[in-house]
């Protein structure tokens, strides 16, 4: 949270304004757990569209977690070489 709150002036507007809550309730954190990604989902879904299925995605990942999780394997070492490069450091 040190490192994101200090680059927080380069927040969208909409993100600014939610990042004390997201580091009071530490957001972060249950994000590490498919019970935490759920209930998140769950919450976004009470303000998506009608019939976004949202509210069941966290069953869709348990279901599916290996496909996920090999997915994000291939993609993360990716997206930290990108950011290495395409963002400065501060």
């Amino acid at each position: 949270y040190t490192l994101l709150a200090s680059r927080a002036a380069e927040f969208p507007a909409p993100v600014q304004r939610f990042f004390p809550y997201l580091m009071q309730q530490n957001w972060l954190l249950g994000y590490a757990e498919i019970a935490g990604i759920a209930r998140t989902l769950q919450g976004l879904s009470r303000r998506a569209s009608p019939g976004s299925g949202m509210e069941t995605a966290g069953d869709e990942l348990r279901r599916n977690y290996a496909a996920y999780q090999a997915d994000f394997d291939e993609f993360f070492p990716q997206l930290q070489a990108f950011s290495a490069t395409a963002i400065p450091a501060p």
